[in-house]
């Protein structure tokens, strides 16, 4: 008979990512019952912290993990509990947002940014609602493509100040700086 050496395995993977977002989601919808799906959603993808990731090289090191291969990052439940600002989405915009459908994806208002259509300068409108009072500074980060940036971003306004249960709409705006090696762009909101 086959004994394990241990009581742990370490797997990694979606199959294992779901359970724990799972458990994750559960735990702020015990904290924070009056937040719909998309404010949890938002607040554990905004405060998620970066991750680590093997690469390419024989023999295999670990690096920080870039936004494809991690999307957001390792959730932390603790720092989302405590999120100071979430953003909001309903059912009928998601539905309204389908591509195949010929909506906007853009549109919705996720903690992400994504527009493949975007050839030289696209906007993107967000909004924030606050769960606490508070003055916020944002700021912008380019997602290099082979070492190199190929974005300019800007926001607008890039302080502001709310109070619990407000919101502050906020305009980013991205430049593609050279179109011949990029078809797309995108962003994450952290």
């Amino acid at each position: 008979m086959y004994k394990r050496q241990s009581d742990y395995v370490a797997i990694s993977g979606t199959s294992m990512s779901g359970p724990h977002v799972a458990g994750a989601l559960a735990l702020l919808t015990q904290a924070h019952p009056q937040w719909t799906p998309a404010m949890i959603q938002s607040a554990l993808m905004m405060t998620a912290q970066s991750g680590k990731a093997y690469n390419n090289d024989y023999p295999a090191t670990l690096e920080t993990a870039n936004f494809h291969q991690m999307g957001s990052g390792v959730i932390n439940v603790a720092r989302a509990v405590k999120a100071g600002l979430v953003m909001d989405e309903n059912g009928d915009n998601y539905r309204a947002a389908n591509p195949m459908e010929g909506g906007d994806v853009t549109a919705l208002n996720v903690p992400y940014l994504v527009n493949a259509e975007c050839k030289s300068t696209c906007t993107w409108m967000r909004t924030f609602t606050a769960t606490q009072d508070g003055e916020w500074t944002l700021d912008t980060e380019v997602l290099d493509m082979d070492g190199a940036p190929f974005l300019e971003l800007d926001v607008h306004p890039k302080t502001f100040m709310v109070k619990a249960g407000e919101t502050q709409s906020i305009m980013v705006t991205a430049k593609v700086l050279d179109v011949t090696s990029v078809n797309a762009s995108s962003a994450n909101l952290d």
